[in-house]
């Protein structure tokens, strides 16, 4: 496919610029699975230090992700996994602080979001629910401001990738296709 389907835009830009200096993709790819290894640690040690108001907990719950194999498994191969893990425990940051700590941040929530799903596009549908719950009951003009980086930021990498596949049809067309045989047919619960 050209490009992968659904794509990884950020995370292949990212890769490409860390390739400039290091004239090796697959260790730039490597690397920037690391940064976001370290993004995650450090944005879910902020979460739990918010969640719970206790270093303690942070950090058993920073540990406890930064031991486990899978996580640091993913750290070590040039894939998009770890960008799960720190744009859902940012986005969850920023929308705990809106919701819990009445702080204004529902616009960085937003931000981390659309940057999030940039690095993975399932991102876009599973952390929706949780940016609505943040906008819930929030003042409307930081609720439209927020609305707009959202649509924006997912707009600012989704607008490329379907030029890249041949317009939207083709993005979809291809879309469809992945998502029948690399999710459908794999994943669910009527796969054999």
């Amino acid at each position: 496919h050209q490009p992968h389907p659904p794509g990884y835009p950020y995370f292949v830009w990212a890769g490409s610029l860390l390739s400039a200096g290091t004239h090796e993709p697959h260790a730039a790819l490597v690397i920037v699975s690391m940064l976001l290894e370290c993004l995650a640690a450090a944005a879910l040690y902020l979460l739990a230090h918010a969640m719970f108001r206790s270093v303690w907990a942070a950090i058993s719950v920073t540990l406890a992700l930064v031991f486990s194999v899978t996580f640091w498994t993913y750290g070590e191969v040039a894939l998009a996994y770890p960008a799960l893990a720190a744009f859902s425990c940012l986005t969850a940051l920023f929308v705990h602080q809106t919701r819990f700590d009445g702080k204004p941040y529902l616009p960085w929530a937003a931000a981390a979001y659309a940057v999030g799903s940039g690095f993975r596009p399932d991102l876009a549908l599973f952390l929706l629910p949780l940016l609505a719950f943040g906008a819930w009951r929030q003042p409307r003009r930081q609720v439209l401001l927020s609305a707009g980086i959202a649509v924006g930021g997912v707009l600012l990498w989704l607008l490329p990738v379907m030029a890249l596949s041949g317009g939207p049809s083709g993005y979809l067309s291809t879309f469809a296709s992945y998502a029948a045989t690399d999710v459908v047919d794999r994943y669910a619960p009527s796969a054999n």
